[in-house]
């Protein structure tokens, strides 16, 4: 998850790192929510930020 007004995590840095598990094939996913900081804060943001996780924890830990 990375966040467009994240002052602790840059943008690029967020990019950088899917990219570098991207090449290693490494499975990811980038989650970009342009509204949002180091913290999800926004209702409808962390809606689907929470949708999104719980169906990596479902896919990841079967």
């Amino acid at each position: 998850m990375q966040g467009g007004k994240d002052y602790r995590v840059p943008i690029e840095q967020g990019l950088q790192a899917f990219q570098a598990a991207q090449l290693r094939g490494i499975k990811s996913k980038l989650l970009y929510l342009p509204d949002e900081n180091h913290w999800v804060l926004s209702p409808q943001n962390a809606i689907v930020w929470q949708r999104e996780f719980y169906h990596w924890l479902e896919e990841t830990l079967k």
